[in-house]
């Protein structure tokens, strides 16, 4: 039986280090366990590395039949604008007026919700 009053005062890690070079087949066991649960571990992690990150976004289309460009532009897009742009947490606002729609684009923070609205 081997002499285990030397292990018993020494550090922890000092410890496991004199158990693996007095029993190397439990080192080998001891090794081959931890590379199997990190492997298990590591493929069961599900962290993408570059993540799709999408900003929280709103889109307004208005369409007014038959007005030009320069109308739809004064007479609607300006004013949603107007409107969205009280709201805080704005990150990016477009819009394009074309003859007879309008499209105005509201990107927020990715901290602001834009369910809430």
């Amino acid at each position: 039986m081997p002499d285990w009053s030397s292990i018993s005062q020494s550090l922890p890690f000092q410890k496991l280090a004199e158990i693996c070079v007095k029993r190397p087949v439990f080192a080998a066991v001891l090794i081959l366990v931890l590379v199997v649960v990190g492997t298990f571990g590591f493929t069961r992690l599900g962290v993408d590395r570059f993540p799709k990150v999408e900003n929280p976004t709103i889109l307004v289309s208005t369409s007014y039949s038959g007005a030009s460009p320069e109308a739809v532009e004064t007479e609607i897009t300006e004013l949603i604008e107007g409107a969205v742009n009280t709201i805080a947490g704005i990150d990016e606002l477009r819009s394009t007026s074309s003859e007879g729609s309008s499209n105005v684009t509201v990107a927020f923070d990715l901290s602001k919700d834009a369910d809430v609205f």
